[in-house]
């Protein structure tokens, strides 16, 4: 070819790199099958999260990335430090969307790269920091001594420590407190109503009452709580005041209970917190998210409240089963509010004083309903509406002034009402 002014590089379709160049002659040909850009390496992996935690252990999982640099990706490198494993790597295969690290130690903060590789090489790594859990025993933590059920009652025993761990404290949500050897715990109605694997724990004047009642994994029961029938009070879940767990309902995650009741076949779970002696979270309602339900609320029937949404007062939010009412996002339900029927309330939205929302209707973005303003049907308020009293006569804000069979109306605070299809 001679002496080259100017060169060019490119990747041909059956993935051979080629070059050309020009001389004092002309352009050579580009050569058949050039593609503009040359391969990359793959960007970071999408995402990575801790799917499993121990004492001792840590699985990770992530999704592969979003753009492999033009070249298939051919494999991950993993990557954790800390103490006792700095700097260990492993190359998992392409297949591979999880690894498994053995034989960390407890209670220790470790750090985990993954970086996904092709046949350019290893692109930018996604990175997470996680603690592995605190040391549980894995049998035997404690004894039993009856205490009550002489003369045909029904029998009780009180808990003993048989060894020294750490349970979850009660008083210090996220912290810990050594439970010692020979330490006297709170009574059971059953012998198996508290596990010996794990944390779990039961201070005090705490009860497990209920025959099939379940106290387990890191789960801990506190104050004078009570645990009846035959719910489940497991992960790291904590129980604790005058709260009362009764019927089929769970408590699970790192949800807390104080003072409240928790019944029927109810679920609170993830880092919902249910705080109040007012409180009652029933039927087969569901509390999960960072969803917050206080002071005189209920939540019932079917009705479901999550992300950081907040009931509180004397605030009611219920449904049955084919119209379940639904709280999310950072929608806020208070004084003596009732949203119910298949209503939702969601963003930042707030229902308050003696305001109702119900049937199909939903309110949302900045939107405030207060007073005692209805609003029904299949109306939406959004924006930074505000409704404060009810329609002339006491009537809900239904629509039926401005809706047909195939429009919802929608009060958005710029006019009284705004048709839009569904």
């Amino acid at each position: 070819m001679g002496v080259g002014f100017t060169h060019s590089c490119g990747l041909r379709t059956d993935n051979i790199i080629v070059c050309w160049g020009s001389n004092y002659e002309g352009q050579l040909e580009v050569p058949g099958g050039q593609q503009d850009d040359l391969p990359t390496v793959p960007d970071n992996p999408a995402d990575l999260w801790a799917a499993g935690v121990t004492d001792d252990g840590l699985t990770v999982r992530w999704e592969p990335p979003l753009d492999d640099g033009g070249s298939p990706v051919t494999g991950y490198v993993v990557l954790i430090d800390g103490p006792g494993v700095e700097g260990r790597a492993v190359d998992v295969a392409a297949t591979r969307r999880s690894y498994g690290f053995e034989n960390l130690l407890p209670e220790t903060q470790y750090t985990v790269w993954v970086a996904a590789q092709n046949a350019v090489g290893v692109g930018d790594e996604a990175e997470l920091k996680a603690w592995t859990k605190r040391w549980c025993p894995s049998r035997g933590k404690y004894e039993l001594r009856r205490v009550g059920g002489f003369l045909g009652l029904a029998r009780q025993w009180r808990i003993y420590a048989l060894e020294e761990f750490k349970a979850a404290d009660p008083d210090y949500i996220g912290g810990t407190v050594v439970v010692k050897e020979g330490d006297e715990g709170g009574v059971v109605f059953d012998e198996d109503s508290l596990w010996h694997d794990g944390c779990a724990w039961i201070f005090g004047d705490a009860a497990v009452e209920g025959g099939s009642a379940v106290v387990a994994e890191n789960a801990v029961l506190a104050g004078t709580a009570r645990l009846k029938g035959s719910t489940t009070v497991t992960g790291d879940a904590v129980v604790r005041g005058s709260a009362v767990v009764s019927g089929t309902a769970s408590v699970y995650g790192n949800a807390l209970v104080d003072d409240a009741t928790v019944t029927d076949d109810a679920a609170v779970y993830e880092d919902a917190v249910v705080d109040g002696d007012g409180v009652v979270v029933e039927g087969d309602a569901r509390v999960f998210g960072r969803a917050r339900i206080l002071s005189d609320a209920r939540v019932y029937g079917d009705a479901k409240v999550s992300g950081n949404a907040e009931v509180s007062g004397n605030a009611e939010v219920f449904g049955d089963a084919s119209r379940a009412s639904r709280v999310r996002g950072n929608a806020v339900v208070r004084g003596d509010a009732k949203v119910y029927g298949h209503a939702q309330v969601y963003g930042n939205a707030v229902v308050e004083g003696d305001a109702k929302v119900y049937g199909h209707a939903k309110v949302f973005g900045n939107a405030l309903v207060k007073g005692n303003a209805k609003v029904a049907e299949s109306v939406e308020v959004l924006g930074d509406a505000l409704l404060a009293e009810p329609l002339e006569g006491g009537g809900a804000y239904d629509g039926s002034d401005c809706s047909s069979s195939t429009q919802v109306c929608r009060y958005d605070g710029t006019q009284e009402y705004k048709r839009a299809a569904d």
